[in-house]
């Protein structure tokens, strides 16, 4: 870290000679450790002279294609200052290719951040992993009209003021200026001057010095930085400057997100459209308090997302706890004709015979007629409010809906084998396996006094639940809104009736994996 007070450091005009690479790089992390700045001799003031020369006839072409422009200041703050970054031109290899003089520069800081990335981590804790783009500054009081900062633009440099730790600066010339250091922390400490000569390389914890360049004439300086980790950049404190272009950032999306319409959308580049849809919402607000789940093959929402990130397979074939799958096989092709199917796998979860009826006063003798989507409904649903911090006092008498996806209007239970009691199939026969019921036993069971409805639209039956569930929270015209609402979807496979038209569909796969 920096000394608080740098204008008491007095040193050789330069720190460090690169004739040794491997030597200067390791003293160039020493300096930056110890006094946050490293002032390096590359060799531009004698061997390379004709270097700079180019690189300044470079940057005269570059001023007639009108590359350069004056930035705003939430830019230049960040940079050199007002007269220090007067005119900048960003360059970029992706849009047109450096000439000979700027590209032998940019090739130099590439080179010297290469060589001193491995020392900076072992002497400063710092893994630097990348290299921003470079830029071209140009010195001198502020002329011409600034140019307006896009969302696009403002995302680049804050990408290069938040994750930049180390600065890297060549000083082209051909005046004479002076670089001013000073602490971010220490807004009363003297700043510490650095004559800035043509052909002088300099090194800056841009992470902790505020950088500003000084001249009376017109120069050209080459700078860039070298970026740390996501990491690294997670328990360090950002430049001040990144945190104001973040809020500028932020502010112009909220605008133009509160601006959009279905005709008209704003132009900006995908990743900060993906970030102004995610942050910025236009509507009103709702939250996810509870989540449940029984998704094959396991128990919770926890569980199912380890699998699911590890890669489980969890196709078997049929177990005998469903249905004898031996009268439905046949490994022809054509075997749907007969009725029967070449499948025999699929992805199922345990536990669907298991039933406390007495947690949802339901006595023995409906629950053994139940459809097995019903109970799993009524557990799975009540886990999900429970998770939420609704209990059964909570919910009884309260205005929630139940909005349930059941996939296909007929379940598969109408096709199960089963032993029959006559008693109970005539009593409870009508609610033991309708669509409806599905939904309308949950509610009337914890007594959920709002919309009760079953929802029939194939495989997007559950995604129009959580819609609907969604709209009912909100407030519109006389209707009362929701107290909360219960989205979900139910498809349980306890038969092979339908697997032979599936067959005949295309939908199954004879290995039982897709192909």
């Amino acid at each position: 870290m920096p000394p608080t007070d740098l204008s008491t450091r007095t040193a050789r005009f330069y720190d460090v000679s690169a004739a040794d690479r491997d030597a200067a790089a390791e003293a160039a992390a020493t300096n930056l450790a110890v006094q946050g700045f490293c002032i390096l001799d590359c060799g531009f003031k004698d061997k390379k002279k004709e270097v700079l020369e180019k690189a300044k006839a470079d940057a005269a072409a570059l001023d007639e294609a009108e590359a350069f422009y004056r930035p705003e200041e939430l830019v230049f703050s960040g940079l050199f200052g007002d007269e220090g970054s007067a005119r900048i031109a960003p360059l970029s290899l992706k849009e047109e290719p450096l000439r000979e003089g700027l590209k032998a520069l940019d090739d130099e800081m590439t080179e010297l951040a290469q060589v001193t990335a491995p020392f900076i981590s072992f002497k400063m804790g710092l893994e630097i992993v990348s290299r921003a783009r470079a830029v071209l500054h140009e010195t001198g009081p502020l002329e011409g009209i600034i140019q307006k900062l896009t969302p696009g633009e403002a995302s680049m440099w804050l990408s290069d003021f938040r994750f930049g730790r180390v600065l890297c600066v060549v000083c082209i010339g051909p005046g004479y200026g002076e670089m001013e250091l000073k602490p971010y922390a220490e807004v009363d400490a003297k700043p510490f001057k650095v004559t800035a000569a043509p052909g002088t390389v300099l090194m800056i914890r841009s992470d902790k010095l505020r950088a500003r360049h000084l001249c009376r004439t017109r120069t050209l300086l080459l700078s860039c930085n070298l970026q740390a980790s996501a990491a690294t950049n997670a328990r360090l404190a950002p430049n001040p400057c990144a945190g104001k272009l973040q809020e500028w950032l932020d502010a112009r999306l909220r605008y133009l997100k509160s601006a959009e319409t279905e005709d008209r959308r704003a132009e900006l580049p995908r990743h900060l459209r993906l970030t102004m849809n995610r942050q910025c919402f236009k509507g009103q607000y709702m939250a996810v308090r509870g989540l449940a789940s029984r998704i094959s093959p396991c128990w919770g929402p926890e569980t199912f997302w380890c699998g699911g990130s590890c890669g489980l397979d969890a196709m078997q074939e049929v177990p005998l706890m469903r249905w004898d799958h031996e009268k439905f096989f046949d490994p022809d092709d054509n075997g749907w004709r007969l009725y029967k199917t070449f499948s025999r796998h699929m992805s199922f979860v345990d536990g669907v015979d298991l039933f406390d009826n007495k947690m949802f006063s339901i006595t023995p003798a409906e629950s053994k007629i139940m459809d097995p989507q019903q109970r799993v409904v009524l557990e799975v649903g009540y886990e999900a409010l429970f998770s939420g911090g609704y209990k059964k006092g909570k919910i009884m008498n309260s205005l929630g809906g139940m909005y349930l996806g059941y996939g296909t209007g007929n379940s598969d239970f109408g096709h199960v084998e089963r032993t029959s009691d006559g008693a109970a199939e005539g009593s409870f026969g009508a609610t033991g396996g309708s669509a409806a019921i599905t939904a309308n036993r949950f509610s009337f069971v914890l007594g959920m006094k709002g919309p009760s409805i079953a929802v029939d639209a194939e495989d997007a039956s559950a995604l129009l639940s959580v819609h609907m569930g969604c709209e009912a929270l909100h407030s519109k015209g006389r209707a009362l809104a929701n107290e909360f609402s219960l989205c979900g979807g139910i498809k349980l496979n306890l038969s092979a009736f339908y697997w032979p038209q599936r067959q005949a569909a295309g939908w199954l796969s004879k290995v039982g994996r897709c192909q």
